[in-house]
């Protein structure tokens, strides 16, 4: 890496750059500047945040203080929001009892108490960490700490159980079968036995036959798929510039007068917000992260930095996946009595920082030595 003027470079320096620029575009085409303004405070609060971890001068000791800190604040964030939704089952049913003695009233037009409807963001979140610590248990290292971090990823595990998210299961399965197939490609073998356990926890957990959970998931689908088809009617008016940054929520209710705000496809309301040179920069982004991850592959398992590079690696593919049939990785959207407030998401930025500062350290001691090179 050469040494810039106050930071050193990194890999995602050129998507950064042309999503900013994308970004100040999107101010300019904004129907209402003073939501583009504080979205795009947020867009830099993100990016500083990525920069933060890229350039961290002590990175394991950013592994050892942060990871830990994200498990315990992700076991409670999650325990609490997830419990506010009644649920039946024996051991989760006296915890809400417990955290929840009065379970939350739904204030006018909810469905759902606040922070329950934010159930799926927080899904998101708590899988992105998951993928995390189950790479470190999965690959070589040291002993206890790779006990440590199996038992921890049972407990998370646990507290899917309650996310109200209906994509949980199918998106897990997404990235723990490629930190299984980045083990072993003989886990491939195990793909029929996943979509069971899928299709098995799905049914289960709402009570319902495999008859009616598949109706369940094509009922989602065609939802979604209408909410989409709008979406992209909106982007043929907006081909360039996108709808504005942050202005998807008001222009979105020009174009019909059903359904919600909330665009569940992370990708469509990106282009919404950064229009085509945003598009551009997230493609970008995309094929640095396939060329650090191909580098990765190639490098020895035996690093100690190896394992973490491999779980942050199935967490950002998890969160893309996500991105599909969510718009949490995309934005946080807080809806007010007349207006709304609209943050970007710092879950890539700060991925791609830790992404960054892990592969830095695995290139540092290992060189990436090819392994055909370390066969000859």
């Amino acid at each position: 890496m050469r040494q810039g003027c106050f930071i050193q470079r990194t890999p995602f320096d050129l998507p950064i750059i042309l999503l900013l620029v994308a970004g100040l575009i999107g101010i300019y085409a904004s129907a209402d500047r003073g939501v583009s303004w504080g979205a795009y405070q947020s867009l830099l609060a993100c990016v500083l945040l990525y920069y933060s971890f890229a350039n961290c001068s002590r990175p394991k000791l950013l592994v050892i203080v942060a990871l830990p800190l994200a498990v315990v604040g992700i076991l409670v964030i999650g325990g609490y929001v997830f419990l506010q939704v009644p649920t039946s089952l024996p051991f989760f049913s006296q915890l809400q009892t417990w955290i929840h003695p009065e379970l939350l009233s739904c204030p006018e037009g909810w469905s759902k108490p606040p922070l329950a409807a934010s159930a799926c963001g927080v899904t998101v979140a708590v899988e992105v960490v998951t993928m995390m610590v189950a790479g470190i248990a999965l690959f070589p290292g040291k002993k206890v700490t790779r006990i440590v971090c199996a038992v921890i990823t049972l407990l998370l595990l646990m507290l899917l159980v309650i996310s109200g998210c209906h994509a949980t299961w199918v998106m897990l399965a997404v990235g723990m079968l490629f930190l299984l197939v980045w083990r072993s490609r003989w886990f491939l073998l195990s793909l029929p036995a996943w979509v069971g356990i899928v299709f098995w926890s799905v049914t289960t957990r709402a009570g319902i036959s495999l008859q009616q959970g598949m109706d369940t998931v094509s009922s989602l689908l065609e939802y979604r798929y209408h909410r989409w088809e709008v979406i992209w009617h909106m982007l043929a008016d907006y081909p360039l510039t996108g709808c504005g940054l942050g202005c998807y929520p008001s222009i979105f209710h020009q174009y019909t007068s059903g359904y919600g705000n909330i665009a569940h496809n992370a990708y469509l309301q990106f282009y919404c917000d950064f229009g085509l040179l945003g598009a551009i920069a997230l493609i970008g982004a995309g094929g640095v992260y396939l060329r650090l991850m191909w580098r990765v592959w190639h490098s020895s398992p035996s690093h100690p930095w190896y394992s973490i590079t491999v779980g942050i690696g199935a967490a950002i593919l998890l969160a893309a996946a996500y991105s599909v049939v969510e718009s949490a990785p995309a934005c946080i959207l807080a809806m007010g009595t007349d207006s709304y407030y609209y943050v970007i998401s710092p879950m890539f930025l700060a991925l791609a920082g830790v992404l960054v500062a892990a592969y830095q350290q695995l290139k540092k001691s290992d060189n990436l030595r090819f392994k055909t090179g370390e066969q000859t």
